[in-house]
């Protein structure tokens, strides 16, 4: 199961619905997307939590809304998928809506957006956009 591409179903779902949490299953790969995601303004907060007496951790994921109250979050997609990983070097990471979207890439330093690393020059497993 891609518990990666789950997260970010619920994610979607949850902006078309107007909710304002959800709770996701914990990972530490959709801890440091999600993280990403509030850096860059889509999501108001992201909490680890355990659930109960069962011991399992989840994610409380706070949707953030615009002030017209349209979500941040207008569509999600998974890119690279366990069928069928995508690879982008430095040169071949392509902006998503013109700059107005975000990609999340898996690299040797850890889960940042393109922008990033094109900075540090950087390419590796390109995991999702945002827009």
């Amino acid at each position: 199961m891609d518990t990666i591409a789950n997260a970010l179903s619920q994610i979607k779902n949850a902006s078309r619905v107007n909710k304002s949490v959800i709770e996701v299953n914990y990972s530490g790969v959709i801890e440091n997307v999600a993280n990403l995601f509030k850096t860059e303004g889509y999501l108001s907060d992201v909490r680890v939590f355990k659930e109960g007496n069962r011991g399992g951790k989840k994610l409380a994921l706070h949707l953030k809304y615009n002030p017209d109250g349209t979500p941040a979050i207008t569509d999600l997609r998974r890119v690279s998928k366990s069928g069928q990983r995508i690879y982008a070097t430095k040169k071949n990471m392509k902006d998503v809506m013109n700059g107005l979207g975000l990609s999340v890439v898996s690299t040797s330093l850890g889960i940042m957006s393109t922008k990033e690393a094109r900075k540090r020059d950087l390419g590796g497993e390109i995991i999702c956009e945002v827009w």
